[in-house]
């Protein structure tokens, strides 16, 4: 939980994805869209199209926004390969450039619909222009050669042509210069001319994929990106912090006021009712304790146990047979909580044996009528088909 709590405090809630195009003698045009994330909610908030200056792309950025950036065009070579098992720096390059040397080159590997691309461009050509985006104090978190990121978009797309039509078909059409598109790919709930897919799609990865995003292993982006969540960190927890802090101060006045308040109408109440509160209390403690005596002591009852006895004997049937006689039977459950001897009083619980049941009701009935008990139940009645016999269990309730 803390980890995820982390993340979202270092991670980057909006960026702008740049295509930078490059074309004849050195020139390069830039496509370029801002994604935000809030509330799991992605919103295209601003697009730039066919950019030929970067200061002026810069400056229509949003201030302080991280860039990732794919490179397109010419000096950037792609070629789909049978690799193998062999995915080293060496075997990618000499799968494109036979003898070229890998140290030279950044190298991108693609798998696309279970088919490897290999794309490469020189250092040189690459360091460059991301040389030129940190002159003009923008972060470049990573980069991407060719339009292989739009392989994480696509599946989000209402398309019937295949992702690998739309990257093959899409990087061919650059060779020619033709890097402006006014057609459109319907993307969530966005409508994305395809002239800012490829920038659409760097930016969705950055921001929303964890994992197989398809980019440059560049270290120097690695670093950028590191301190640019760094700095998110720092910016997001201050602001927490001083939120939390500002909440706390709010709070604990308030809340200082309002038992200030209460605290000084107690404080003149408990002095009038502290001395009538302990008289009270202990003048209830002293009843307490001579009623609990007189009634343990059974003072509080007439004794008639002998005539209740007597006119229970007196209304058995010959068919019922007595086992068993309590009067003021043992609570053996709080007995055993208080450890002490505790009985039930006013209370008589009798055990017997009647073969009919009809003979049981009748007597129950008459021991109802008499006066001085005030509840007959039959707790239990169990009949035993083998004896032809069943016992009863019944209380009385004096």
């Amino acid at each position: 939980m803390l980890s995820k709590f982390k993340q979202q405090l270092m991670g980057i809630k909006k960026i702008a994805g740049v295509e930078a195009i490059l074309l004849a003698e050195g020139k390069i045009v830039y496509n370029a869209i801002v994604l935000s994330i809030k509330k799991n909610l992605l919103t295209v908030e601003e697009k730039l199209s066919c950019v030929t200056n970067l200061i002026d792309l810069v400056k229509a950025l949003p201030v302080g926004v991280p860039v990732t950036l794919a490179i397109n065009g010419r000096g950037v070579m792609h070629k789909q390969v049978l690799l193998g098992s062999k995915t080293d720096s060496v075997s990618l390059i000499h799968s494109v450039l036979p003898n070229a040397k890998a140290q030279d080159y950044f190298i991108q590997h693609s798998v696309i619909e279970n088919k490897d691309y290999v794309s490469v461009i020189r250092k040189n050509v690459a360091e460059e222009i991301f040389k030129s985006f940190k002159q003009q104090g923008v972060s470049v978190v990573s980069a991407s050669l060719g339009a292989f990121a739009l392989y994480n978009v696509f599946p989000l797309a209402k398309e019937s042509m295949s992702v690998e039509q739309h990257i093959i078909g899409y990087m061919a059409a650059l060779k020619d210069d033709v890097f402006e598109n006014k057609n459109t790919v319907v993307i969530g709930g966005d409508s994305i001319e395809l002239g800012w897919l490829v920038a659409y799609a760097m930016a969705f990865q950055q921001l929303v994929l964890q994992e197989n995003k398809i980019v440059l292993e560049v270290a120097e982006l690695a670093e950028e990106f590191k301190e640019v969540q760094h700095k998110a960190l720092f910016r997001n927890a201050g602001i927490g912090v001083l939120v939390f802090f500002l909440l706390l101060l709010m709070i604990n006045f308030f809340l200082f006021d309002a038992f200030k308040k209460e605290h000084e109408g107690l404080a003149s109440r408990e002095a009038m009712y502290k001395g009538m509160i302990a008289k009270v209390n202990q003048l209830q403690k002293e009843v307490d304790e001579k009623e609990a005596f007189l009634s343990t002591a059974g003072w509080f009852d007439n004794s008639r146990t002998s005539f209740y006895l007597d006119r229970i004997a007196a209304s058995i049937p010959n068919s019922i047979r007595l086992t068993g006689l309590e009067v003021n039977p043992l609570n053996d459950h709080l007995s055993k909580s208080e450890r002490k001897l505790i009985f039930t009083s006013r209370l008589i619980k009798i055990e017997g044996v009647c073969a009919d049941p009809t003979q049981l009701n009748g007597w129950v009935k008459v021991l109802k009528e008499m006066a001085w008990a005030k509840d007959v139940k039959v707790d239990k009645y169990i009949y035993d088909n083998k004896e032809q016999k069943g016992n009863f269990y019944i209380t009385i309730q004096l």
